[in-house]
């Protein structure tokens, strides 16, 4: 898909693909938000930690000369791997110490020096564009890119996975029950820390393929389209959408994504989810769809 940033062809195929593209990504890197939060009651501001390990292993693996497949597997393992070292390193003991000046503050602090201390330590992803050659498929008269069409249908099958899981298994059982009832669920004998680790091992994959799937779209922002972008873009699904709920952080992550797409040019995508992030969190303080959160306390 050949694009120049200030220069869009407004057609509803080329904005209807688009859409889909960037929103299911938006949508499963905030899932890993909610998934997170469901399962402890706090924000898990670290979470792009997932998306800086998968995107530095997928760059590091193309370098080399590795098949795409080979380096997007890598970065999936390598981004749940960080995610649950955070979890277990950083976040466990912040939880598990209550109480003194910082009280429940203590994870989301701990999760912003975790991720300052990441972002620091890493070395700068950069997009191997010139070693995506996957070919194009032909839709509606654009030449689209196959990494991008495989990333969107990627993105889609693995959130129909993640809510098959939530809703049908007996780990989704359990963090359904801690996000009902906390005390109720533990005297019902569902352990809090390993559903924690689960939990993080489940959101960092997401966050791991979102960050793929963006950063193997040849050309989809020309220079400027890199992992980093999501957080900003998935803070504003979830506060559109309600942390503890799954569907609505899904048409959050949607609505950002149109808004951007629809704009006049490409360079206000940034501050189009700044403005929506600030526009929920001051007229939406509980998000869209509230009877659907997995969190009891949170609804209203």
């Amino acid at each position: 898909m050949h694009r120049r940033l200030g220069r869009r062809e407004f057609t509803l195929t080329q904005s209807f693909i688009d859409i889909a593209f960037r929103g299911s990504i938006y949508a499963l890197f905030a899932i890993g938000y909610a998934l997170t939060y469901v399962a402890g009651g706090t924000f898990n501001v670290a979470h792009p930690v997932s998306a800086m390990a998968a995107a530095a292993a997928v760059s590091w693996l193309l370098a080399r000369d590795q098949p795409i497949w080979v380096a997007a597997g890598g970065g999936v393992i390598a981004g749940a791997i960080a995610g649950v070292i955070v979890d277990r390193v950083v976040l466990w003991p912040a939880r598990s110490r209550g109480g003194g000046p910082l009280g429940p503050a203590r994870p989301l602090i701990a999760g912003l020096a975790a991720l300052a201390a990441f972002g620091a330590l890493a070395p700068e992803t950069e997009r191997p564009t010139h070693l995506l050659h996957a070919g194009y498929f032909h839709i509606g008269g654009f030449n689209m890119p196959k990494l991008t069409i495989e990333g969107t249908i990627a993105s889609v099958v693995a959130l129909l996975i993640v809510v098959a899981i939530v809703r049908a298994t007996r780990y989704g059982l359990g963090l359904r029950a801690l996000g009902s009832n906390t005390s109720a669920a533990r005297a019902a004998g569902v352990g809090a820390e390993p559903m924690h680790i689960r939990t993080a091992l489940l959101a960092s994959m997401c966050g791991a393929l979102a960050a793929i799937a963006l950063l193997t779209a040849p050309d989809y922002f020309t220079g400027r389209s890199t992992p980093f972008d999501l957080p900003l873009a998935g803070l504003a699904a979830v506060a559109l959408g309600g942390l503890s709920s799954l569907p609505a952080s899904m048409i959050g992550a949607f609505i950002v994504a149109s808004a951007q797409i629809l704009a006049p040019t490409a360079d206000a995508s940034d501050a189009i989810a700044a403005a929506l992030l600030v526009l929920a969190i001051a007229l939406l303080p509980r998000g869209l769809l509230a009877a659907t959160r997995l969190r009891e306390t949170d609804r209203g």
